[in-house]
């Protein structure tokens, strides 16, 4: 019976390990899909709502929805990276939601997305890549 129970533990502990080696591969792939855009972009005068770096930690899954509204709305779809990144950003929700809901102050709310002021598109894809790497540095605590 011990056996079972030591063997039990071992293979959930085991697929912890492979879940979080799963989710920061997505964010990897991410922040490449990510630096593609902003090679793309760099001439692009457009200007975003972008939430801040240095949004509460609870309010990062409601600031990923921000940045996928804006990508969605302000570039070109058919764009293959530009594609890519509104998938891959899709895919880490479940992340985001995961690591970020339930931490911090819960007493403040978040900002409206609309409600944060308008930067250029490189420091908006700074910000995204900021909070995803803030996302994936949360993975490798744990």
């Amino acid at each position: 019976m011990k056996l079972v129970v030591l063997f039990l533990v071992a293979v959930c502990c085991c697929a912890l390990g492979i879940g979080a080696n799963i989710e920061q591969n997505q964010l990897d792939e991410v922040l490449k899909i990510l630096d593609a855009v902003k090679r793309e972009q760099l001439n692009n005068t457009k200007k975003l709502s972008s939430p801040p770096n240095d949004i509460e930690e609870h309010c990062c899954p409601s600031a990923l929805k921000c940045f996928q509204v804006n990508l969605k709305g302000h570039f070109n779809a058919t764009n293959k990276n530009i594609f890519r990144l509104e998938k891959s950003l899709r895919k880490i929700d479940t992340i985001f939601s995961r690591n970020f809901s339930n931490s911090g102050n819960n007493t403040t709310t978040c900002h409206a997305c609309n409600s944060h002021p308008e930067v250029s598109v490189q420091e908006f894809l700074n910000r995204l890549r900021s909070l995803i790497e803030r996302a994936r540095s949360k993975l490798t605590m744990k």
